[in-house]
């Protein structure tokens, strides 16, 4: 995976970068997908839920259960997807660090790093992001979508191949929730779109007949309640931070 990662975006972001601040409170899920055009049942994804609160990013460690029901009256199976909650790790990513918790309340329990079994997905998707200047010469089209009830807007780029036909096409995906705190969100660089925040990607590699997807879905303004858990969980966690 981190091939991708590195190829694609040295690629992408020679073009621009981007710069967000964290102002608001949100929920959000982040989808990451593989696609097989011949083959549907090969294709996987998984979902990881985050939320913001100041500077932190809160990635929710979840289990994932396939629920089975059988109905009787109709004859069918009714499946559905539960996510237990595990654990909670907040994100500093101006420290590129994180701690994490046992769960997500006042009483939390503070998980020794020497314990922690699980490595942040956000932190991976920050290091993997590398923009590496900006082309103020180039002229962006967007194109607006919906995806899960929800307005983005992409920009559409391609790789040709030798032969001059298109070979990868990669989508760049876009929100207006200008303050919205992303694991792409930190690095401090020129923004070129100012009332845009990048969420994600699509790359479809054509000759493979395969695409890789991770962008946001479900974006929602944090609750009251989870507000104040979140406040009280970064202040209590302000003592442990290393310097």
């Amino acid at each position: 995976m981190n091939k991708y990662f590195l190829f694609f975006y040295s690629l992408l972001f020679t073009s621009f970068s981007l710069k967000i601040s964290a102002q608001e409170k949100y929920t959000y899920k982040l989808v990451f997908s593989f696609s097989f055009f011949d083959n549907i049942q090969a294709n996987s994804a998984t979902t990881h839920l985050f939320s913001t609160f100041d500077k932190y990013l809160f990635e929710y460690i979840l289990e994932e259960t396939d629920e089975a029901k059988v109905n009787t009256a109709l004859g069918t199976i009714d499946r559905k997807l539960r996510f237990d909650t595990l654990g909670v790790q907040v994100i500093d990513f101006s420290k590129k660090q994180y701690m994490q918790i046992d769960s997500f309340s006042k009483d939390y329990k503070l998980i020794n790093s020497s314990d922690n079994k699980y490595a942040s997905f956000a932190l991976k998707l920050n290091s993997s992001f590398n923009p590496v200047g900006s082309k103020n010469d180039r002229e962006f089209f967007f194109v607006d979508t919906i995806i899960e009830n929800q307005s983005f807007k992409y920009i559409l780029d391609t790789i040709k191949s030798v032969s001059g036909t298109d070979s990868i096409v990669s989508k760049s995906y876009f929100t207006k929730c200008e303050n919205l705190l992303t694991p792409w969100g930190i690095h401090e660089s020129t923004k070129r779109f100012q009332d845009l925040t990048f969420t994600g990607f699509t790359v479809t590699y054509i000759e493979q007949k395969t695409s890789i997807t991770c962008n946001i879905q479900e974006i929602k303004i944090l609750g009251k309640k989870e507000e104040e858990i979140s406040r009280t969980i970064c202040e209590k966690l302000k003592p442990y931070w290393n310097n």
